[in-house]
């Protein structure tokens, strides 16, 4: 077995997602340690989140929106989609 970590296949929401994240991080500068404190999750979670690998909670993910400098409803469908596609569920408040 190498070393290499294996590609996952990602739903396209969730690729979709990811994408939009990076673009969000991208946005605001930050390093992911940076960005920790503002939207109160770990570095290692905004890493799986920005992978695709697993899909934020909402309110991180709001928080991630506004750190970027855009509202939060514009990109709920996106986040809606992608919790979906999740093999869990996601609780969605409103």
């Amino acid at each position: 077995m190498s070393g290499r970590r294996q590609e996952i296949d990602l739903p396209p929401e969730r690729r979709r997602l990811a994408a939009r994240l990076q673009d969000l991080q991208a946005a605001t500068g930050k390093s992911l340690k940076d960005l920790e404190r503002l939207v109160h999750a770990s570095d290692s979670s905004l890493s799986r989140y920005l992978s695709g690998r697993t899909v934020p909670p909402w309110g991180t993910y709001s928080a991630g929106v506004r750190a970027g400098g855009n509202q939060a409803p514009v990109v709920k469908s996106l986040w809606i989609a992608s919790s979906l596609s999740s093999p869990h569920l996601v609780a969605v408040s409103r």
